[in-house]
């Protein structure tokens, strides 16, 4: 039997409204659907698995914070229950009889620690926030609709490809709008190995991921040799995909971020004066140079990104940077400094768009000057 209630808790001088809910036994968890919100809270007793309990929670809603499970300990050894709190990493418990302090105190705990986060943690991801992608190259329709699913669980957009040679095509047309790649490897026309590698022809940064039932040392080997990152086997395991999508969207969402910041500059006239010696007619002069000279040095940029040169690409973000900061426009500047700073990592289609927005940017700054 499952019970629901809804309890009013003291909090210094708030009162938060909370949902708990308590399982007697484990059929009544598996059986029925709970609903759970990242706010809720989970009472278990001790006999359930709480391993399985935790796992199906994890996978069923990824937006509940595990630490609101509270496992009831009842008999157990001292040794025992903490024998299961060290395993289970288990943050807070009760112990019956439950007292009615111990209770409220556990749960106001739990919600003081939840306020504290939400006031330092960071902002969500822009990723998401900026409709990039995922690319998933898949030919049968049932598997497109479970990765579909999951993915867009995780509040990710996507584009899909029935084939390798669909992938390759989809990619060259939208590879500003997608940050990763998820390829399955036995696909008609072209399979995702040959997609890879033609992929890799024109961009060696971008996240592919090989989506496979067959994780043998050769398949493995095979997928690394096409230029693929890594592999996630069939069937689809959402805590997985989860974990390797995140973990490849990082460097991505840190440079879209930056992105997201290019503006016309504001021109300080006086500034420029006063440090330079010279006049407001000489900067328009300058400036006005700039804008004609720009499209051979965006042009000459995208040729040395093509070759993929990476001592090249750090040498004429430094030239640009240099060029920004002469004429005090630092906000351009910081950007090619970004890009010399991270020229190893950072993406081709990153420091494409980086290029575009400042050739947009930078005319309007001449245009309302």
């Amino acid at each position: 039997m499952r019970h629901s209630h809804s309890i009013h808790v003291q909090k210094s001088s708030i009162i938060t409204n909370i949902k708990i809910t308590f399982f007697e036994n484990e059929t009544t968890f598996f059986n029925k659907k709970i609903n759970l919100t990242e706010d809720d809270i989970v009472l278990l007793e001790t006999s359930f698995n709480f391993k399985t309990i935790k796992s199906k929670i994890e996978q069923l809603y990824p937006n509940f914070n595990l630490n609101h499970i509270i496992p009831i300990f009842g008999k157990e050894t001292v040794s025992l229950k903490k024998e299961i709190i060290k395993k289970n990493n288990i943050t807070y418990f009760l112990t019956k009889p439950v007292k009615r302090k111990d209770f409220i105190t556990t749960i106001n705990n739990i919600k003081n620690k939840d306020h504290q986060q939400k006031i330092t943690e960071k902002p969500k991801n822009k990723l998401k926030q900026n409709n990039n992608r995922i690319l998933v190259a898949e030919d049968n329709e049932i598997n497109r609709k479970l990765i579909k699913s999951i993915l867009e669980k995780m509040e990710y957009k996507i584009f899909f490809a029935i084939n390798g040679k669909e992938a390759v095509e989809i990619y060259k047309q939208k590879q500003n709008q997608i940050s990763l790649i998820l390829m399955d490897v036995q696909m008609p026309k072209m399979d995702g190995y040959e997609a890879t590698i033609k992929i890799r022809n024109f961009d060696k940064n971008i996240p592919i991921f090989a989506m496979t039932a067959y994780a043998t040392k050769i398949h493995i080997e095979k997928a690394t040799k096409s230029g693929m990152n890594g592999y996630i086997t069939k069937p689809f395991k959402y805590k997985e995909l989860k974990k390797i999508i995140e973990k490849n969207f990082v460097n991505i969402k840190d440079e879209i971020n930056d992105i997201s910041e290019i503006k016309t500059e504001k021109i300080d006239f006086d500034r420029f004066e006063k440090e330079t010696g010279l006049e407001k007619d000489d900067f328009l002069i300058l400036l006005n140079e700039l804008d004609e000279q720009y499209e051979t040095l965006f042009n000459d940029f995208i040729d040395i990104l093509e070759k993929d040169d990476k001592k090249l690409i750090k040498t004429q973000a430094h030239t640009l940077k240099g060029l920004f900061l002469n004429l005090r426009m630092d906000n351009f500047a910081k950007h090619f400094k970004n890009i010399e700073e991270n020229y190893q990592t950072i993406s081709k289609n990153n420091i494409l768009t980086t290029l575009k927005s400042i050739k947009e940017a930078l005319h309007k700054t001449i245009k309302n000057k």
